[in-house]
């Protein structure tokens, strides 16, 4: 009696399954898709609690963080999905320590990298050390044409007496532009985030978008050509248009 009525639950369920298929089912007949993704390697690099990681997980989850990140041993890496249509970017975010003991495997995750995002935050020690980091990647194996980009972490939560930061990020940011106006070729790239606050790294975001769009037009990429099936449900559309995947 149990079988039987189990074997009838089960029957009605794949009917109903079959007429009344859930809306993100992968259907079979859609043709294949052809993506062209391209990848642009970009390497995080600055002083240890500057706010890499907090901006990097920001941007990747699509959350807010203000503190409690452990600090980064070796490398972390995030991915970021850009462009519209059958091409895109997938931007590979790779968080290094500012650790001094790490630094050598910092200097060697710049191999072919296509740009290095230097961080840092309102603190003018590690405003000054932009240049340490700058020089010291262009020493090691920094390609001599990668693209360089500063990023400003308006929060910096850390104490600190008032004489050791800047009043603002529009002063740290002419503070940068005096350090480095003559080691880069034109005006200084720099852009300011906030981790702590919603869509506080759009900014840096956008920046990494046209960074991408800079490195496709030039040619400076690695290239991944697939196929996928779509699936039929509008979310699903969605997800993968963000790289979700």
């Amino acid at each position: 009696m149990k079988n039987s009525l189990f074997k009838k639950f089960i029957s009605s369920a794949m009917a109903a399954f079959v007429l009344f298929p859930p809306p993100n089912r992968v259907n079979a007949e859609d043709p294949p898709v052809k993506l062209n993704t391209y990848v642009v390697k970009a390497v995080l690099v600055g002083n240890s609690g500057v706010g890499k990681t907090a901006t990097a997980g920001s941007i990747y989850f699509e959350k807010v963080y203000t503190s409690g990140f452990e600090k980064t041993a070796g490398v972390e890496y995030y991915p970021v999905c850009v462009g519209k249509g059958n091409d895109r970017v997938k931007v590979q975010m790779w968080d290094t320590s500012g650790r001094k003991e790490f630094k050598s495997i910092t200097f060697a995750y710049l191999r072919g990298c296509m740009a290095i995002v230097i961080f840092t935050d309102l603190l003018k020690e590690n405003v000054e050390a932009t240049s340490e980091w700058l020089r010291g990647c262009k020493e090691h194996e920094l390609p001599s044409d990668a693209k360089v980009l500063f990023v400003i972490n308006e929060n910096t939560p850390s104490p600190c007496a008032p004489n050791d930061r800047f009043d603002s990020a529009e002063a740290a940011e002419a503070r940068l532009k005096e350090l480095h106006e003559n080691e880069i070729l034109g005006k200084p790239d720099i852009c300011c985030v906030n981790p702590s606050k919603p869509e506080g790294c759009n900014e840096l975001l956008r920046r990494l978008e046209n960074l991408a769009s800079d490195c496709l037009r030039e040619g400076k990429y690695y290239r991944y050509p697939f196929s996928i099936n779509l699936l039929a449900h509008r979310k699903s559309h969605t997800l993968l248009a963000q790289g979700r995947f």
